[in-house]
């Protein structure tokens, strides 16, 4: 894992995501990207004949005006990105190179979550965002959005709250769906370095896919011990949610959208809770 991205913003939970985002990368000797998206701006103004109307022109004033606010707002993350950095005794560089080692990386991109995150993404390792509160803009979700679908990358979704570990405990919810192992299999390095994981099997491991077994094995080979834990998968929100507390678990791995994600939007599942509701740590990808 060589490349971390989080999105950037003079924001509270910004805090948050930075520090998080260090702390991992010093513990995978890694690299912080620090990504600040910025909106497009008009640059028509219109008029007659090279004459400005008094429309255009209040326009070009409140243009002229949210281009000061965006500058102000870009420089004030790239500071904050910047101020992390230096607190991790991080290189910052403003351009990747062969001899990145515990770097940071300044980048500014021009357009929307979804776009920007469609070209940031999928040159990442991971990505990490702050789950929305309930009466968040729609800008947060926008951001979670887009990282989740338009990436194809692993994405760690984190509470608006201090952590005082990520990864060290890692509780992965096993339901024998490619979902589930393509986030394993992307997130190999962290589970390598994390002090305990454990595997949960809610319901029946009966279908004719990789077993819990098949799963704690693989694990031993990559030289990650495991232990596994068995529920009856009546109440899977509550089970998972039981046996994450239970064992001090501080990250859950679980696939995304096993019902398919509209399906499991409108109908309500697992991927929904956790999107919406949890404050738990969560890492999970979407392709």
């Amino acid at each position: 894992m060589k490349i971390i991205t989080v999105p950037v913003a003079k924001r509270k939970e910004c805090h948050y995501l930075l520090e998080t985002a260090f702390q991992l990368a010093d513990d995978l000797d890694a690299n912080v990207s620090g990504l600040h998206v910025r909106p497009h701006r008009e640059e028509s103004i219109g008029g007659d004949y090279g004459i400005i109307s008094p429309i255009a022109m209040n326009n070009m004033s409140q243009w002229y005006k949210a281009d000061l606010d965006d500058e102000l707002e870009s420089q004030a993350a790239a500071e904050l990105f910047k101020e992390y950095s230096d607190k991790h005794d991080f290189t910052f560089k403003k351009s990747a190179a062969k001899d990145m080692e515990q770097s940071s990386l300044w980048n500014e991109m021009v357009g929307d979550p979804q776009s920007v995150f469609s070209v940031a993404g999928p040159v990442s390792d991971i990505v990490l965002v702050s789950r929305p509160k309930k009466k968040s803009s729609g800008q947060a979700k926008q951001f979670l959005s887009a990282a989740l679908f338009n990436t194809g990358r692993p994405v760690l979704m984190l509470p608006q709250k201090k952590l005082t570990s990520v990864g060290k405990r890692v509780l992965i919810a096993w339901n024998q769906q490619d979902s589930v192992m393509q986030t394993i299999i992307s997130s190999m390095a962290l589970l390598k370095e994390a002090d305990q994981v454990t595997i949960l099997s809610a319901g029946p491991d009966n279908r004719a896919r990789p077993k819990t077994k098949h799963l704690q094995d693989y694990l031993k080979v990559w030289g990650i011990d495991s232990d596994v834990k068995f529920t009856k998968g009546i109440k899977v929100h509550d089970e998972i949610i039981d046996t994450y507390t239970a064992t001090g678990s501080d990250l859950l791995l679980m696939g995304a959208y096993s019902r398919g994600r509209f399906t499991e939007w409108f109908m309500g599942g697992f991927t929904k809770y956790m999107l919406t509701d949890s404050t738990i740590p969560t890492l999970m990808q979407h392709s």
